[in-house]
């Protein structure tokens, strides 16, 4: 049999243009399996296979295998099938089925059973045949097991038209890919070098290159040459606009001539960002492996760590002198980003930050384009960050520079390429995202946005026709082993449904299942009890129990205190479940950890105006600024997933928890903080669409990693109630900094939660409930089905006020809590008065809070001065006064003197 491609030494890939001899088909005593492109339309076939659960009896018909789906984990086994051990796979499959959703292939390891580990997940789009196509691993045994878990849950009906395997040929990578006549090797060309120098004032960040080798297939056997050294006629020159334009010419071993025009001109809409596009065109028809669209290489020592954060957007976020492609946060194929799908690359920008620089790329994205991250290069072997876009942007495994199949490219065909390169003063990479967004205008709203009217239906159907209500109270999600409890956030987002919905009927569904439960309310329990994610003093304040919900807030704040350590400190705990996940991390903590239970004392200490909270909340605040400045946002959902995991979730405890240190202080220091954390949390929010299909705007990643370190592998899968969770404190943060940017992300984050719930009539035991997790690919919705609490406290500020709001006032050293929106306040200090309107979403009566209430001040309601105990109640041990108010109201509070 003809022998596998050989590795070719350093020196002869050097020295000559190289050729490569490939083998394109294997015999492998294949001949064998010879039903592996049979139709299951035969009975023959069909026979192999056994339905062994949630599926009915198996059935073979014209079309192929027909399944039907009878619970919601489907799956049928094949007897083993001989094969070829040692030699890695294709498999292919033709499918149909009815619902979208995601499938799995697995295959069943020596004397064992099939995990997650041997598995690939594929996605299929309902009512269209799909041919999947999934790259396998060698296997140790001469006959090989198969299991398919169908997409779609109960109900739904999977033809499975054919199931092929054939030998996979991984065209092989030379030993290393050394640069010719680079400056990264004291090797330069004196004259139009193809590289250019990149520079952040007078210091030297980083290197942009061409100078390695291109790949074509010529007559089955892979042509190396250097393009380093195969320049023939190179040109420099000025267009009539003063951008440079740069022509390289290079000549094959086959006669062929590649040229490379580039436009290289300043964006004038971010300083650093230089724009360039070009132009690739041959004069000979050629089965293109590889060409360097751009090797950018960034200046800084990883060994000396002088490489201190990296960022390829939506897969890696690096502290300083961390791998790229490490297993501290996945084990197993999804560890390998160098060459990762489009599809999971949230913004199309990579970035590190060296020496007080940063140095960055972006890059409109194309299928001729594939991005390549390496932290540090091992490929080139210049032990810096190298962020690369390489042509063509085929189909590769993630670990590879090479495709799995050349791409075509006609003579005298031009294919086009645009990207940017960033540099600047950084000492981290949220600079470089800035320079990105001001270069880069944000992507339009998530479209079509819902009335009101179609927005409360949606959101009723999730409260009162969905699965979640039981006896017991509302579940958080459906379904599973989540049982009904009491929820005060169900019962005031069912009083919004009730006040925002023009339907009488429907008005009155929404009153009658609010009043149910609120029935069965604890005082306590209107500030205690939820379902969502997102909690507030809201369903306390508009029903009249802001004296219980001070209590209940004060308690809350002095168990959250008294679980840290002397030195301010909160070790991660690992116990049960989560043994094993701070392994892989160098601290004993995380900032994600420590700043769930800061924001606690800090929500406890602004609400309650206790002195002793604020005291040790702003000292544990001040603690989480020094020990975690400048770091990668992680560790925030240590249930399931690994501490070290950058981590959205993290990015929105530290956003608000530094937002709270501003208003109990006034200090901008606690803002500025708090902005930084906002821009962490950009990378894991797609700002471009990931695929061609409606969903996928503004979606968010939850985290880099994956669950107990292997599945499921959360990148390229949005989980939208996380990105709400950090929409919700940009609307606090937007409010502060007065910057519409963060509002903006905030809106639309929104908006695609909105399109990602399960929709009327899509799935009537979920309709109205958002998705644990969107692939989207196939555009399908995963369970566990989530409550619509989290979605709608953002929501409903989309169609008027907020369900909750709050409002420093610096001078009086007071902060202002309500359930509505507070807006148009004025803080006169001459005088220490206190202007400001309150909103409320609710008709009728509600409360308000001012807490940090050291002496009472005089009150005045719509110009009318208040009444103690009709229209408020001071309770002065509790610093608090509690307002009884109506409507629209102008509160108006003279104090005797500034802040204390």
């Amino acid at each position: 049999m003809p022998s596998p491609p050989l590795i070719p030494t350093s020196e002869s890939h050097l020295m000559k243009p190289l050729i490569i001899a490939l083998s394109l088909f294997f015999s492998f005593g294949f001949v064998q399996v010879k039903a592996q492109n049979n139709s299951l339309a035969t009975e023959t076939e069909a026979k192999l296979w056994h339905g062994e659960h949630d599926v009915s009896a198996l059935k073979s018909s014209a079309q192929g295998l027909e399944i039907d789906v009878t619970g919601d984990d489907p799956f049928l086994v094949r007897d083993p099938l001989p094969i070829s051990a040692k030699q890695p796979y294709w498999v292919t499959l033709r499918l149909k089925s009815v619902q979208s959703g995601v499938g799995q292939l697995f295959w069943f390891p020596p004397g064992g059973n099939p995990t997650e580990t041997y598995s690939i997940h594929f996605p299929v789009k309902g009512g269209e045949w799909r041919e999947v196509r999934l790259p396998l691993p060698a296997f140790s045994q001469a006959s090989q097991k198969f299991r398919i878990d169908p997409p779609g849950i109960k109900g739904n009906h999977v033809v499975l038209a054919s199931f092929a395997i054939t030998p996979r040929i991984l065209i092989v990578e030379p030993l290393f890919w050394k640069l010719e006549n680079s400056s990264l090797t004291g090797n330069i060309l004196p004259r139009l070098a193809q590289e250019r120098v990149l520079k952040s004032g007078n210091m030297e960040v980083g290197t942009l290159t061409h100078s390695t080798s291109a790949a074509y297939l010529k007559d089955g056997k892979v042509v190396w040459f250097p393009l380093g050294k195969f320049r023939e006629n190179n040109q420099l020159a000025k267009n009539g606009n003063g951008d440079d334009r740069v022509v390289f010419v290079w000549k094959d071993p086959d006669g062929g001539t590649w040229t490379l025009t580039e436009i290289l001109k300043l964006s004038p809409l971010f300083e650093g960002v230089n724009e360039v596009r070009s132009e690739l065109r041959l004069s000979q028809k050629r089965d293109v492996l590889f060409f360097p669209v751009a090797l950018l290489f960034a200046k800084g020592d990883q060994k000396t760590k002088q490489i201190g954060q990296s960022l390829f957007a939506g897969l890696e976020y690096l502290a300083s002198g961390e791998l790229s492609s490490s297993e501290k946060d996945i084990i197993g194929g999804g560890a390998k980003r160098l060459s990762p799908s489009s599809y999971k690359v949230t913004i199309p920008l990579m970035a590190t930050a060296a020496n007080g620089n940063y140095t960055g790329i972006s890059w409109e994205p194309s299928p001729d384009l594939q991005p390549i991250f390496e932290v540090p290069d091992r490929h080139f072997k210049t032990n810096r960050a190298l962020f690369g876009l390489v042509y063509p942007g085929t189909e590769r495994e993630s670990d590879r520079l090479l495709p799995d199949a050349p791409t075509t490219l006609e003579a005298d065909t031009p294919v086009f390429f645009h990207y940017k390169i960033h540099v600047g003063k950084g000492n981290d990479v949220t600079p470089a995202l800035q320079s990105y967004v001001g270069s880069h205008p944000l992507p339009n709203a998530p479209a079509p946005v819902p009335s009101r009217d179609a927005f409360t239906r949606l959101m009723s159907a999730g409260w009162l026709t969905s699965q979640l209500r039981e006896p017991k109270g509302y579940r958080h999600a459906y379904p599973g082993s989540f049982r009904g409890q009491r929820a005060a956030d169900a019962t005031m987002f069912l009083d919004w449904i009730a006040e925002n919905n023009s339907d009488q009927t429907l008005r009155e569904k929404a009153r009658t299942a609010s009043l149910q439960e609120r029935n069965l309310l604890t005082p306590e329990a209107f500030i205690a009890a939820r379902v969502g994610h997102i909690g507030s003093p809201a369903p306390a304040l508009v029903n009249g129990k802001a004296e219980e919900s001070l209590e209940v807030m004060l308690r809350r704040g002095k168990d959250a205190l008294a679980r840290f350590q002397k030195d301010g400190s909160l070790p991660f705990a690992l116990t049960g479940e989560s043994a094993g996940l701070g392994k892989t991390h160098d601290k004993k903590s995380a900032n994600g950890v420590e700043a769930r239970a800061v924001l606690d004392v800090l929500e406890s200490a602004a609400y309650t105006g206790d002195a002793g909270l604020k005291q040790e909340g702003l000292r544990l605040l001040d603690r989480l600024l020094a020990v975690y400045r400048g770091d990668v946002p992680r560790g925030a959902q240590t249930w399931e997933v690994p501490l070290h995991t950058p981590d959205i979730l993290a990015s929105a405890l530290l956003v608000r928890c530094f937002t709270l240190g501003f208003d109990l202080t006034g200090e901008e220091r606690y803002l500025k903080e708090a902005t930084y954390w906002a821009w962490t949390g950009l990378p894991f929010v797609y700002l471009v669409s990931p695929t061609n299909e409606p969903i996928g705007i503004y979606s968010t990643i939850a985290v880099y990693g994956a669950t107990q370190f292997r599945a499921p592998n959360w990148m390229g899968l949005p989980v939208q109630w996380c990105g709400l969770v950090y929409a919700d404190t940009l609307y606090f943060l937007a409010e502060r900094t007065k910057n519409g940017f963060w509002k903006q992300i905030a809106d639309n984050i929104t908006l695609s939660g909105i399109q990602q719930t399960w929709q009327l009539g899509q799935n009537p035991e979920r309709e109205g409930l958002l998705p644990d997790s969107f692939d989207l690919q196939a555009q399908s919705r995963n369970d566990v089905a989530i409550n619509p609490a989290t979605l709608m406290a953002c929501a409903v500020r989309l169609y008027g006020v907020p369900i909750y709001d709050s409002q420093p006032f610096v001078e009086s050293g007071t902060i202002l809590h309500a359930p509505g929106k507070i807006e148009h306040s004025e803080e006169n200090r001459k005088d220490h008065t206190v202007s400001v309107g309150i909103t409320s979403w609710k008709s009728g009566a509600f409360q308000a809070i001012l807490s940090g209430v050291t002496a009472m001040p005089e009150v005045t309601i719509n110009g009318k001065k208040a009444l103690a105990g009709e229209d408020y109640t001071y309770l002065s041990a509790r610093h608090c006064l509690i307002l009884n108010l109506k409507g629209t109201t102008q509160l108006t509070l003279k104090f005797s003197s500034g802040k204390p």
